[in-house]
């Protein structure tokens, strides 16, 4: 989890993670510089399960979460924003479904309403089968993989780290990813209810020159998936040790 000024609802997800997980599980949060007490509030729920490094500086939720992942130590890692709350039976689908494949994708409802029910694209499971044309879709804008939807197996971190360059939202490269190297299973199910609002209602209509700038780095992070594969059943190359220190 990636955080910054998240005092409002940050508790709130956490106890719906802490209700899910065992004791040998953990929650790594990276706080990206907040201004608020964020990072008090974490520390203050008081659980050994939960890890909570604060940046001395603001680098933007990309990477925050790049460096969570480079610290994350489990089997499964499941990616959470912080203002959502997980639904109960979250971490068993996912986990069931990392069993077929090293990437999964689920749905997710609405938190506090703000958006119909109609006017949210939803994953089938039979997308699973379809992962060139679920890479077309994601060129088309029009394929919903959100971060906080999706999870994967950790031998995934040697090809999704580091992040390549063009990365401006970690759920696309991971999507892109994902599909490229041997498909991504899709949920029915929805895992996650997420909260919309300004920062993350990400729906609206964008500019030609935005669409244009958006298709040139998916573009590019194609070119890095395809690079990173497993051509010859062996990664690509491995996670550095000390990647949370870049």
């Amino acid at each position: 989890m990636a955080t910054y000024n998240g005092e409002r609802y940050v508790e709130e997800q956490i106890a719906s993670i802490l209700h899910q997980i065992g004791p040998n599980d953990e929650i790594i949060v990276v706080d990206d510089a907040s201004t608020d007490a964020t990072v008090s509030l974490l520390r203050g729920v008081g659980d050994f399960r939960i890890r909570v490094i604060s940046s001395a500086t603001n680098t933007g939720h990309v990477a925050a979460f790049e460096r969570a992942l480079g610290l994350a130590r489990g089997s499964i890692i499941l990616l959470s924003d912080q203002d959502d709350v997980w639904l109960p039976g979250r971490v068993g689908l996912m986990r069931q479904a990392l069993v077929e494949r090293a990437y999964v994708a689920s749905n997710w409802r609405v938190l506090g309403g703000g958006l119909p029910a109609s006017e949210i694209p939803t994953l089938r499971a039979h997308d699973s089968r379809s992962p060139l044309w679920n890479i077309i879709r994601i060129y088309l804008g029009t394929m919903p993989y959100f971060g906080c939807a999706m999870g994967f197996r950790r031998e995934a971190l040697a090809k999704i780290l580091p992040f390549p360059r063009a990365t401006d939202a970690h759920d696309h490269w991971i999507a892109m990813l994902g599909n490229v190297d041997g498909g991504i299973c899709h949920l029915d199910e929805y895992t996650v209810a997420r909260r919309l609002h300004d920062k993350n209602l990400t729906f609206g209509r964008r500019s030609i020159g935005l669409v244009v700038v958006s298709r040139v780095k998916m573009t590019m992070l194609t070119a890095a998936a395809l690079a990173r594969r497993d051509w010859f059943g062996r990664p690509y190359f491995a996670v550095d040790a000390d990647v949370e220190q870049r």
